[in-house]
């Protein structure tokens, strides 16, 4: 009798099995749910996974590499470690999920929910975020160089050590982010909101903030070199040890306190 755990198929029901290690490639699980299920180590590279649910699931060191997860939902559990580089996951919800040390390089993932999300030191290389929701998550030591973020939804996020070099958040909603020591160089963030956000020591040289809204914001020894701060809005930002030049200050809408 064979000890082999149960292989799901489509729109199957799995529930507190172990399927540990198992090689699910390229396998069409659409509607699938799984419930309290282990999958560390399990294989999904290339699989289909739309609308399939993970609750309570251990997806520790899983690799879903250019697997479909349209509108797929992971709640509860663990994905540390997990690989999602290249896949395609509009609209899935990843809601308080623990993705930490997770890899969602060149991923498609628009309007994907993240709220209260673990994503520390998670990476997001080239990866397409437009409209995410990333309200209330820890996003620190986070690689997110080249990832687009515009009109995402990131109120209250850490972001702190993060590196965003070139990365695109236009129009992003930053309000009350920490950005401490963060790698913002070339970053694009026109028409962000971050009102009260906090860039101690934070890099922004090369940065584009034209029409960004930096209201109340806290600033120190951050480093604007060469940033474009043209039509921003300072009002009431805390800035210490901060050198803009002549052009910059002439090129905003509002300047800083001090």
């Amino acid at each position: 009798m064979s000890d082999a755990a149960p292989a799901p198929h489509p729109a199957c029901h799995l529930a507190g099995v172990s399927c540990a290690g198992q090689d699910l490639g390229a396998a069409d699980l659409r509607l699938a749910v799984f419930e309290g299920v282990d999958f560390t180590g399990a294989d999904f590279r290339r699989a289909t996974l739309d609308l399939a649910r993970f609750v309570d699931c251990d997806l520790r060191g899983a690799r879903f590499d250019e697997a479909s997860l349209r509108g797929v939902e992971v709640r509860g559990g663990t994905a540390r470690g997990a690989t999602f580089k290249a896949v395609i996951a509009p609209l899935a919800q990843f809601r308080h999920a623990d993705l930490a040390d997770a890899v969602f390089d060149a991923a498609q993932l628009r309007d994907v929910d993240f709220a209260g999300a673990n994503l520390r030191m998670a990476s997001f290389e080239f990866a397409d975020l437009r409209g995410a929701v990333l309200r209330g998550t820890d996003v620190s030591g986070a690689l997110l160089a080249g990832a687009n973020l515009a009109q995402c939804e990131a109120p209250n996020v850490n972001f702190s050590d993060a590196v965003l070099r070139a990365a695109n958040l236009a129009g992003a909603d930053l309000r009350l982010c920490y950005f401490d020591h963060a790698d913002m160089e070339a970053a694009v963030l026109s028409g962000a909101v971050l009102a009260g956000a906090s860039l101690r020591f934070t890099r922004l040289a090369r940065a584009v903030l034209s029409g960004a809204s930096l209201a109340n914001a806290r600033m120190t020894a951050t480093v604007v070199d060469g940033a474009s701060f043209d039509r921003a809005r300072l009002t009431g930002a805390e800035v210490v040890d901060v050198t803009f030049s002549d052009e910059q200050l002439a090129a905003m809408t509002a300047r800083p306190a001090g």
